[in-house]
């Protein structure tokens, strides 16, 4: 009898072929996952590779040492931990460069990897067990093609559930405000940096279970080029894929904005510090309900907003860690949320009244009548700093605005006013400050006020 080859067929080739894609991926999607969480958060980390192979070499040693492939994972988790640590701190240092931090972790990672993994240059380790989902098929090669790691079903899991932590969790808001608009979230209190650490440390311990992957499965060994520069590839397909109000006048140049940014806490202070009722005052979320302290800075667009975020978002931003938005701890109920902007959206006129807009595709106006909302509507106002609120915007929004600051200031908040123009400043303001060099050099009151002067207080260098 004539033994006949086993037929795979059309069908059975396409199989054979989805079985090999799921199979090579995994090691791509688990690196992308770590990027793609990274670079939300604002940084880059090209030094994936590295993070990959030592996290392919401490599998294979650790399921070797131990006989559990499911240690050799974790251990590769625990290894790309604190490589990812390691780049993060890095990257947050003054000057550093993420690119230049991302070549020297590849280097490193890999140095690392080469060495301690000369011993176990040896014969597979103990592998991890597949899911056979080619059970059905009497084609030998089909059965084979179909034996799955269950790293690829962990993978795909994580991919929607990153995406739900992203959309759903007030970490994730947190997570895409400090990716988008870093100065905007640091004027609302986030620890951007804190964000960033805790995003790419996560990263890495992902994209070093890719790396498990190659040892503990396909190719299933571990040597030196085992990698073939997956940890790079997939980083490129992310990267592809009733206080008097105070005035302060002054030329634009002379430390107005500066100061802003010092208050708001986009920027660190070289001295002095800022007390509300006598108390220390850090622009920290906490401190920031406790003294109830709100700043509207120059162009909300680019300090106080995320432009790819939704207006309804936007204007949670101050509320969205607090019931009824966040339930259970850090889930967010964007149902809330997105009442929430509807509300503010009709109290405070903004147009067009859409809460799942992105807040960038508004009119100037517009984003500030929705940042006004975000900051005004949380109750009492003890202190609002406002900078150039009203530049740029047409009548009806300078009127809307000018109404609002007199609104606070009757309910007994502290207003700082900073602008260019002075006539709004003598409109609204009690006293009056003027800047210049970085230094107040004139105080005077508006009944008392005399332009002439102020004018020369101004212009002349200090």
């Amino acid at each position: 009898m004539q033994l006949q080859p086993e037929g795979l067929g059309v069908w059975g080739i396409a199989v054979a072929l989805a079985g090999g894609a799921m199979r090579g991926s995994i090691p791509y999607m688990f690196v992308s996952l770590g990027e793609c969480l990274t670079e939300k958060s604002g940084k880059i980390n090209l030094g994936m590779e590295g993070i990959l192979l030592m996290g392919a070499m401490t599998a294979f040693a650790v399921s070797e040492l131990t006989g559990s492939p499911w240690m050799g994972v974790l251990a590769a988790a625990g290894v790309g931990l604190v490589l990812g640590a390691i780049h993060a701190w890095l990257t947050q240092q003054p000057a550093v460069s993420d690119v230049a931090a991302g070549i020297a972790m590849i280097i490193f990672g890999s140095g690392l990897a080469f060495f301690f993994g000369k011993r176990f240059v040896a014969p597979m380790a103990p592998q991890l067990p597949l899911i056979d989902l080619g059970g059905w098929s009497h084609v030998t090669a089909i059965q084979s093609a179909l034996r799955i790691s269950p790293l690829f079903f962990i993978g795909i899991a994580l991919a929607f559930f990153l995406h739900w932590i992203f959309t759903r969790t007030s970490w994730g808001l947190k997570v895409r405000a400090a990716g988008d608009d870093p100065q905007a979230a640091r004027a609302l209190g986030i620890n951007v940096n804190a964000v960033r650490f805790v995003a790419i440390t996560a990263g890495g311990a992902l994209a070093a279970v890719g790396g498990a992957h190659l040892t503990l499965y396909f190719p299933g060994i571990w040597s030196e080029g085992i990698s073939g520069g997956q940890g790079l590839m997939a980083v490129a397909l992310v990267i592809f894929a009733k206080w008097s109000p105070v005035g302060i006048a002054g030329v634009s140049g002379n430390g107005q904005r500066e100061l802003v940014e010092v208050i708001a806490g986009q920027r660190g202070a070289v001295s002095g510090q800022i007390t509300v009722d006598g108390e220390l005052h850090r622009p920290t979320r906490a401190m920031l309900r406790k003294h109830q302290f709100y700043t509207l800075p120059e162009e909300p667009l680019k300090n106080a907003a995320v432009a790819r975020m939704s207006v309804a978002e936007n204007m949670a931003f101050g509320v969205f860690d607090q019931a009824p938005f966040q339930r259970g701890g850090s889930l967010l109920d964007r149902a809330a949320v997105v009442r929430l902007g509807r509300d503010l959206i009709a109290r405070f006129s903004v147009r067009p009244p859409l809460p799942d807009a992105p807040i960038g595709e508004l009119s100037g106006g517009n984003v500030q009548r929705a940042i006004l909302a975000r900051e005004l509507s949380n109750g009492k106002v003890r202190v609002l700093v406002a900078a150039n609120p009203c530049f740029g915007l047409d009548f009806k929004a300078v009127d809307f605005i000018h109404e609002r600051l007199r609104e606070t200031r009757n309910q007994g908040g502290a207003v700082l006013l900073v602008s260019e123009d002075l006539d709004e400043l003598l409109e609204l303001a009690d006293r009056i400050l003027v800047m210049s060099g970085g230094r107040i050099v004139h105080e005077t009151t508006p009944e008392a006020a005399d332009t002439a002067v102020i004018g020369r207080q101004m212009a002349c260098p200090h």
